[in-house]
């Protein structure tokens, strides 16, 4: 007997979001647009963006919500590691290049799983960029 619970049911799809060139690597990011200080949601490594499918509707539409794939994981470019060694100070330094390719000087950051390391590395290099974390 089928529960009719369907998983993938709401979940963002690839192709609704950009690659986005920045002045480091071009980076996977769905953006919903929206009014007021965006809101950057970096999820874990495991589920990626996916993780804010199922909140992102209860969130409100007239904020403006940015999910994105780090470098090395999803549609966002995979420059070899040996060149540049990923590392959540890399990935941080992602963060700051990808607001200034979107023409943003601050953002509230909501973190999961492994996005809490790059988030609180951002927030502490980039203090004047974070306005929630």
């Amino acid at each position: 007997m089928s529960s009719g619970f369907d998983p993938f049911f709401g979940r963002t799809e690839p192709s609704a979001g950009s690659v986005v060139e920045t002045s480091r690597v071009p980076l996977w990011v769905h953006d919903t647009g929206g009014r007021g200080e965006p809101t950057l949601l970096l999820g874990g490594f495991t589920a990626g963006h996916f993780a804010f499918d199922f909140v992102r509707p209860l969130l409100g539409t007239p904020r403006r919500l940015i999910t994105w794939e780090p470098r090395g994981l999803g549609w966002s470019a995979c420059p070899d590691p040996a060149a540049e060694p990923y590392s959540v100070a890399v990935w941080a330094e992602d963060v700051a290049a990808l607001l200034d390719a979107l023409g943003l000087e601050r953002v509230q950051v909501w973190a999961l799983g492994f996005g809490s390391y790059i988030a609180h590395r951002f927030a502490a290099v980039h203090p004047e960029r974070v306005g929630a974390l």
